[in-house]
Protein backbone atom coordinates (compact mmCIF):
# COMPACT_ATOMS: atom_id res chain seq x y z
CA UNK A 1 0.00 0.00 0.00
CA UNK A 2 2.77 2.27 0.90
CA UNK A 3 5.13 1.33 -1.80
CA UNK A 4 2.06 2.21 -4.15
CA UNK A 5 1.29 5.72 -2.75
CA UNK A 6 4.68 6.71 -2.66
CA UNK A 7 5.18 5.91 -6.36
CA UNK A 8 2.38 7.58 -7.00
CA UNK A 9 3.72 10.55 -5.09
CA UNK A 10 6.96 10.55 -6.69
CA UNK A 11 5.60 10.55 -10.09
CA UNK A 12 3.42 13.25 -9.76
CA UNK A 13 6.28 15.12 -7.77
CA UNK A 14 8.93 14.69 -10.50
CA UNK A 15 7.21 16.56 -12.62
CA UNK A 16 5.77 19.13 -10.82
CA UNK A 17 9.30 20.09 -9.25
CA UNK A 18 11.24 19.20 -12.42
CA UNK A 19 11.33 22.96 -13.35
CA UNK A 20 12.17 24.08 -9.93
CA UNK A 21 14.90 21.34 -9.90
CA UNK A 22 16.39 22.58 -12.83
CA UNK A 23 16.90 26.31 -11.43
CA UNK A 24 17.93 25.09 -8.06
CA UNK A 25 20.62 23.31 -9.03
CA UNK A 26 21.76 26.54 -12.23
CA UNK A 27 21.47 28.85 -8.90
CA UNK A 28 23.36 26.73 -5.92
CA UNK A 29 26.49 26.22 -7.69
CA UNK A 30 28.64 28.66 -5.66
CA UNK A 31 27.17 26.63 -2.68
CA UNK A 32 27.83 23.63 -3.36
CA UNK A 33 31.75 24.77 -4.72
CA UNK A 34 31.98 26.84 -1.32
CA UNK A 35 29.77 25.42 1.03
CA UNK A 36 30.08 27.26 4.44
CA UNK A 37 27.37 24.99 6.79
CA UNK A 38 27.08 21.22 6.12
CA UNK A 39 25.52 18.88 7.58
CA UNK A 40 25.46 14.74 7.82
CA UNK A 41 22.24 12.70 8.74
CA UNK A 42 22.89 8.82 9.89
CA UNK A 43 20.59 8.47 13.09
CA UNK A 44 19.85 4.74 12.55
CA UNK A 45 22.16 1.50 13.62
CA UNK A 46 25.66 1.95 15.07
CA UNK A 47 27.22 -0.29 12.61
CA UNK A 48 25.02 2.66 9.89
CA UNK A 49 27.12 4.86 12.07
CA UNK A 50 30.28 3.20 11.64
CA UNK A 51 30.62 3.20 8.27
CA UNK A 52 29.57 6.78 7.73
CA UNK A 53 32.71 7.81 9.56
CA UNK A 54 34.29 7.31 5.88
CA UNK A 55 33.01 10.66 4.97
CA UNK A 56 34.23 12.75 7.41
CA UNK A 57 37.36 13.05 6.69
CA UNK A 58 37.05 14.06 2.84
CA UNK A 59 34.21 16.69 3.79
CA UNK A 60 36.87 18.40 5.65
CA UNK A 61 40.27 17.97 3.88
CA UNK A 62 38.05 19.58 1.15
CA UNK A 63 36.30 22.31 2.99
CA UNK A 64 38.78 23.46 5.65
CA UNK A 65 36.98 26.32 6.63
CA UNK A 66 33.39 24.88 6.86
CA UNK A 67 30.95 24.11 9.48
CA UNK A 68 30.62 20.26 9.97
CA UNK A 69 28.03 18.66 12.06
CA UNK A 70 26.80 15.79 12.27
CA UNK A 71 23.19 14.42 13.48
CA UNK A 72 23.82 10.63 15.23
CA UNK A 73 21.04 8.80 17.40
CA UNK A 74 21.95 8.59 21.00
CA UNK A 75 23.15 5.01 20.31
CA UNK A 76 25.97 6.02 18.00
CA UNK A 77 26.64 8.97 20.13
CA UNK A 78 29.92 7.77 21.35
CA UNK A 79 31.26 6.76 17.44
CA UNK A 80 31.37 10.68 16.23
CA UNK A 81 31.28 12.87 19.10
CA UNK A 82 35.06 12.94 19.86
CA UNK A 83 36.07 13.22 15.90
CA UNK A 84 38.20 16.53 15.72
CA UNK A 85 37.10 17.32 12.13
CA UNK A 86 33.34 17.82 13.14
CA UNK A 87 32.39 21.22 14.85
CA UNK A 88 29.13 19.49 16.47
CA UNK A 89 27.49 15.97 16.96
CA UNK A 90 23.71 16.79 17.55
CA UNK A 91 21.87 13.58 19.63
CA UNK A 92 18.63 12.77 17.32
CA UNK A 93 17.12 9.02 18.36
CA UNK A 94 14.13 9.05 16.10
CA UNK A 95 10.97 7.65 16.73
CA UNK A 96 11.22 5.98 13.52
CA UNK A 97 13.80 3.50 14.15
CA UNK A 98 13.58 2.68 17.93
CA UNK A 99 13.05 -0.91 18.79
CA UNK A 100 10.29 -0.29 20.69
CA UNK A 101 7.01 0.93 18.94
CA UNK A 102 5.91 4.28 18.47
CA UNK A 103 2.64 5.81 18.06
CA UNK A 104 2.04 8.09 15.38
CA UNK A 105 2.18 10.94 16.99
CA UNK A 106 5.35 9.81 18.64
CA UNK A 107 6.89 10.36 15.02
CA UNK A 108 5.37 13.41 14.07
CA UNK A 109 6.58 14.96 17.05
CA UNK A 110 9.92 13.67 16.26
CA UNK A 111 9.63 14.57 12.73
CA UNK A 112 9.53 18.24 13.25
CA UNK A 113 12.18 18.07 15.79
CA UNK A 114 14.49 17.13 12.86
CA UNK A 115 13.49 19.84 11.58
CA UNK A 116 13.81 22.05 14.17
CA UNK A 117 17.59 21.01 14.16
CA UNK A 118 18.52 21.06 10.69
CA UNK A 119 16.56 25.12 10.67
CA UNK A 120 18.22 26.20 13.57
CA UNK A 121 21.89 24.96 11.92
CA UNK A 122 21.48 27.50 8.91
CA UNK A 123 22.99 24.46 6.45
CA UNK A 124 23.62 25.14 3.31
CA UNK A 125 24.00 21.77 2.03
CA UNK A 126 22.69 18.14 3.88
CA UNK A 127 23.90 15.07 3.03
CA UNK A 128 21.30 12.06 4.19
CA UNK A 129 23.47 8.83 3.57
CA UNK A 130 20.11 6.27 4.31
CA UNK A 131 17.97 8.00 1.34
CA UNK A 132 14.81 8.54 4.50
CA UNK A 133 12.09 9.95 2.71
CA UNK A 134 11.44 11.71 5.99
CA UNK A 135 15.21 12.95 6.53
CA UNK A 136 14.56 14.32 2.71
CA UNK A 137 11.08 15.55 3.43
CA UNK A 138 12.83 17.73 7.03
CA UNK A 139 15.71 19.06 5.10
CA UNK A 140 12.81 20.59 2.63
CA UNK A 141 10.61 21.78 5.03
CA UNK A 142 13.79 23.25 6.71
CA UNK A 143 15.07 25.21 3.66
CA UNK A 144 18.70 23.60 3.12
CA UNK A 145 19.57 24.79 -0.16
CA UNK A 146 21.57 21.51 -1.28
CA UNK A 147 20.33 18.43 -0.66
CA UNK A 148 22.00 15.23 -1.34
CA UNK A 149 20.52 11.89 -0.76
CA UNK A 150 18.99 8.73 -2.51
CA UNK A 151 14.90 8.68 -3.43
CA UNK A 152 14.64 5.01 -2.73
CA UNK A 153 11.70 5.44 0.02
CA UNK A 154 9.86 8.48 -2.13
CA UNK A 155 10.19 11.93 -2.54
CA UNK A 156 13.35 12.19 -4.29
CA UNK A 157 12.08 14.87 -6.44
CA UNK A 158 12.44 17.27 -2.89
CA UNK A 159 16.13 16.72 -3.36
CA UNK A 160 18.42 18.99 -5.27
CA UNK A 161 20.88 16.09 -6.09
CA UNK A 162 19.48 12.51 -6.66
CA UNK A 163 22.18 10.11 -6.04
CA UNK A 164 21.69 6.35 -7.45
CA UNK A 165 21.63 3.61 -5.29
CA UNK A 166 24.19 1.06 -6.28
CA UNK A 167 23.34 -2.44 -5.58
CA UNK A 168 26.16 -4.63 -5.00
CA UNK A 169 28.80 -2.66 -3.52
CA UNK A 170 29.72 -1.83 0.22
CA UNK A 171 27.77 0.99 2.24
CA UNK A 172 30.67 2.32 2.73
CA UNK A 173 31.35 3.39 -1.12
CA UNK A 174 28.17 4.11 -1.10
CA UNK A 175 28.71 6.74 1.53
CA UNK A 176 31.51 8.36 -0.54
CA UNK A 177 29.98 8.29 -3.72
CA UNK A 178 26.91 10.95 -2.31
CA UNK A 179 30.02 13.25 -2.04
CA UNK A 180 30.49 13.72 -5.63
CA UNK A 181 27.98 16.33 -6.10
CA UNK A 182 30.56 18.48 -3.73
CA UNK A 183 33.22 17.41 -5.97
CA UNK A 184 34.52 15.00 -3.69
CA UNK A 185 35.68 11.62 -6.00
CA UNK A 186 37.27 8.78 -5.04
CA UNK A 187 40.03 8.53 -2.13
CA UNK A 188 40.26 6.16 0.47
CA UNK A 189 37.51 4.61 2.61
CA UNK A 190 38.81 5.02 5.59
CA UNK A 191 36.86 4.83 8.91
CA UNK A 192 37.10 6.97 11.58
CA UNK A 193 36.95 5.89 15.48
CA UNK A 194 37.72 8.48 17.91
CA UNK A 195 37.57 7.68 21.51
CA UNK A 196 39.07 8.78 24.78
CA UNK A 197 42.29 7.88 26.53
CA UNK A 198 39.83 7.13 29.51
CA UNK A 199 38.01 4.41 27.86
CA UNK A 200 41.04 2.21 27.46
CA UNK A 201 42.07 2.47 30.89
CA UNK A 202 38.32 1.81 31.97
CA UNK A 203 38.54 -1.27 30.23
CA UNK A 204 41.64 -2.39 30.99
CA UNK A 205 40.11 -2.43 34.62
CA UNK A 206 36.97 -4.01 33.62
CA UNK A 207 38.60 -7.22 32.44
CA UNK A 208 40.91 -7.52 35.27
CA UNK A 209 37.97 -6.97 37.53
CA UNK A 210 36.70 -10.13 35.64
CA UNK A 211 40.33 -11.60 36.04
CA UNK A 212 40.41 -12.13 32.59
CA UNK A 213 44.26 -12.39 31.84
CA UNK A 214 46.18 -13.81 28.58
CA UNK A 215 44.43 -14.66 25.44
CA UNK A 216 40.60 -13.70 24.77
CA UNK A 217 38.39 -14.26 22.57
CA UNK A 218 35.19 -11.38 22.24
CA UNK A 219 31.80 -13.38 21.94
CA UNK A 220 28.47 -11.26 20.73
CA UNK A 221 25.79 -14.00 20.03
CA UNK A 222 22.33 -11.68 21.00
CA UNK A 223 21.38 -10.80 18.20
CA UNK A 224 18.76 -7.26 16.84
CA UNK A 225 16.64 -9.04 14.50
CA UNK A 226 15.69 -12.94 14.89
CA UNK A 227 17.05 -13.55 10.98
CA UNK A 228 20.85 -13.04 12.10
CA UNK A 229 20.27 -15.81 15.01
CA UNK A 230 22.87 -18.62 15.17
CA UNK A 231 22.37 -21.26 17.50
CA UNK A 232 23.52 -20.89 20.88
CA UNK A 233 24.57 -24.32 21.77
CA UNK A 234 26.84 -23.94 18.61
CA UNK A 235 28.47 -20.99 20.27
CA UNK A 236 28.82 -23.07 23.25
CA UNK A 237 30.95 -25.59 21.32
CA UNK A 238 33.29 -22.67 19.94
CA UNK A 239 33.80 -21.64 23.26
CA UNK A 240 34.83 -24.99 24.50
CA UNK A 241 37.11 -25.40 21.25
CA UNK A 242 38.65 -22.13 22.09
CA UNK A 243 39.21 -23.41 26.08
CA UNK A 244 40.70 -26.74 24.93
CA UNK A 245 42.59 -26.79 22.50
CA UNK A 246 44.18 -23.08 22.23
CA UNK A 247 43.77 -22.38 26.03
CA UNK A 248 41.76 -18.88 25.44
CA UNK A 249 39.00 -17.17 27.43
CA UNK A 250 35.59 -16.05 25.67
CA UNK A 251 34.37 -12.95 26.73
CA UNK A 252 30.62 -12.29 26.10
CA UNK A 253 29.66 -8.90 25.04
CA UNK A 254 26.53 -6.66 24.02
CA UNK A 255 24.57 -4.25 24.94
CA UNK A 256 22.03 -3.95 28.06
CA UNK A 257 19.00 -4.47 26.18
CA UNK A 258 21.10 -8.33 25.46
CA UNK A 259 21.67 -8.45 29.56
CA UNK A 260 18.56 -11.16 29.75
CA UNK A 261 19.07 -13.34 27.00
CA UNK A 262 23.21 -13.49 28.20
CA UNK A 263 21.89 -14.72 31.74
CA UNK A 264 19.58 -17.27 29.68
CA UNK A 265 22.67 -18.45 27.56
CA UNK A 266 24.64 -18.59 30.93
CA UNK A 267 22.15 -21.03 32.54
CA UNK A 268 21.84 -23.15 29.56
CA UNK A 269 25.35 -23.79 28.35
CA UNK A 270 26.24 -24.38 32.46
CA UNK A 271 24.06 -27.29 32.01
CA UNK A 272 25.06 -28.17 28.68
CA UNK A 273 28.99 -28.12 29.57
CA UNK A 274 29.82 -27.76 33.21
CA UNK A 275 32.93 -27.07 32.20
CA UNK A 276 33.16 -24.41 29.96
CA UNK A 277 33.74 -21.00 31.82
CA UNK A 278 33.77 -17.75 30.03
CA UNK A 279 33.44 -13.91 31.11
CA UNK A 280 30.13 -12.12 31.10
CA UNK A 281 30.32 -7.92 30.65
CA UNK A 282 27.27 -8.03 28.59
CA UNK A 283 25.43 -4.27 28.97
CA UNK A 284 28.69 -3.43 30.72
CA UNK A 285 30.81 -1.29 28.72
CA UNK A 286 30.58 2.01 26.79
CA UNK A 287 31.55 1.55 22.54
CA UNK A 288 34.63 3.02 23.62
CA UNK A 289 35.18 0.86 26.16
CA UNK A 290 34.31 -2.59 23.93
CA UNK A 291 36.45 -1.02 20.92
CA UNK A 292 39.35 -1.06 23.52
CA UNK A 293 38.49 -4.63 24.73
CA UNK A 294 38.53 -5.51 21.11
CA UNK A 295 41.51 -4.13 20.19
CA UNK A 296 43.36 -6.39 22.10
CA UNK A 297 41.58 -9.62 21.69
CA UNK A 298 43.08 -12.95 19.97
CA UNK A 299 39.63 -12.90 17.68
CA UNK A 300 36.02 -12.04 17.46
CA UNK A 301 33.45 -14.66 17.58
CA UNK A 302 29.80 -13.55 16.44
CA UNK A 303 27.30 -12.51 14.58
CA UNK A 304 26.16 -9.36 12.18
CA UNK A 305 26.40 -6.86 14.78
CA UNK A 306 28.13 -3.20 16.00
CA UNK A 307 30.35 -5.22 17.98
CA UNK A 308 31.58 -7.43 14.61
CA UNK A 309 31.95 -3.83 13.14
CA UNK A 310 34.09 -2.41 15.49
CA UNK A 311 35.73 -5.90 15.95
CA UNK A 312 36.94 -5.16 12.42
CA UNK A 313 37.89 -1.48 12.59
CA UNK A 314 39.89 -2.64 15.20
CA UNK A 315 42.11 -4.73 12.89
CA UNK A 316 41.68 -7.99 14.98
CA UNK A 317 40.50 -11.51 13.28
CA UNK A 318 36.71 -11.44 12.96
CA UNK A 319 34.68 -14.86 12.09
CA UNK A 320 31.42 -13.34 11.37
CA UNK A 321 28.03 -15.29 10.94
CA UNK A 322 26.30 -13.48 8.48
CA UNK A 323 22.70 -13.79 7.58
CA UNK A 324 21.18 -14.97 4.15
CA UNK A 325 18.50 -12.32 4.32
CA UNK A 326 21.32 -9.55 3.69
CA UNK A 327 24.27 -9.52 1.09
CA UNK A 328 27.65 -9.42 3.02
CA UNK A 329 29.28 -7.92 -0.07
CA UNK A 330 27.07 -4.59 1.02
CA UNK A 331 26.29 -4.87 4.25
CA UNK A 332 29.46 -7.51 6.69
CA UNK A 333 32.49 -4.57 8.02
CA UNK A 334 35.25 -4.94 5.94
CA UNK A 335 39.16 -5.73 7.03
CA UNK A 336 41.87 -8.22 5.38
CA UNK A 337 41.07 -9.67 9.17
CA UNK A 338 37.51 -10.28 8.63
CA UNK A 339 36.25 -14.03 7.99
CA UNK A 340 32.33 -13.78 6.69
CA UNK A 341 30.47 -17.39 6.95
CA UNK A 342 27.67 -17.73 4.53
CA UNK A 343 25.09 -19.53 4.18
CA UNK A 344 25.13 -21.66 0.79
CA UNK A 345 22.11 -21.45 -1.23
CA UNK A 346 18.86 -22.87 0.04
CA UNK A 347 20.80 -22.98 3.50
CA UNK A 348 20.14 -21.16 6.28
CA UNK A 349 22.04 -19.79 9.43
CA UNK A 350 20.85 -21.76 11.56
CA UNK A 351 21.82 -24.92 9.38
CA UNK A 352 25.56 -23.80 9.37
CA UNK A 353 27.60 -26.56 11.77
CA UNK A 354 29.84 -25.09 14.05
CA UNK A 355 32.90 -26.72 13.14
CA UNK A 356 33.29 -24.51 10.17
CA UNK A 357 33.74 -21.52 12.70
CA UNK A 358 36.35 -23.76 14.38
CA UNK A 359 37.90 -24.54 11.44
CA UNK A 360 38.61 -20.33 11.02
CA UNK A 361 39.39 -20.03 14.30
CA UNK A 362 42.67 -22.71 13.34
CA UNK A 363 43.76 -20.11 10.83
CA UNK A 364 43.40 -17.10 13.01
CA UNK A 365 44.75 -18.50 15.97
CA UNK A 366 48.07 -19.89 14.22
Amino acid sequence: MYVWLFSVIDCVGTVLFFPLRLCGMLLLRGKIAGPRKILVIRVDHIGDVINSTVVIKPLRKNFPHAKIDFLAPAWGMDIVKNNYSLNNVFEFTSAWFTRTPKTFFDNIRSFFRMVRIIRNGRYDVCIDLRGDVRHIFASFIAGVPVRISYGITGCGFLLTHIMPYKKGIHETMKNILLLEPLGIKGGERRLELIFPERDGMSAKVLLQKFGVRGKYAVFHVTPGHDNKRWDMEKFTEVMEYLRTYHGITSVLVGSSDNEKEAMEFARGTACRVPAISFVDIVGKTRLGELYNILKDAALFVGIDSAPAHLAAAAGIPVILLFSEVNDPAEWAPEGANVNVIYPAPGEKLADIPAHRVCELVLDSCK
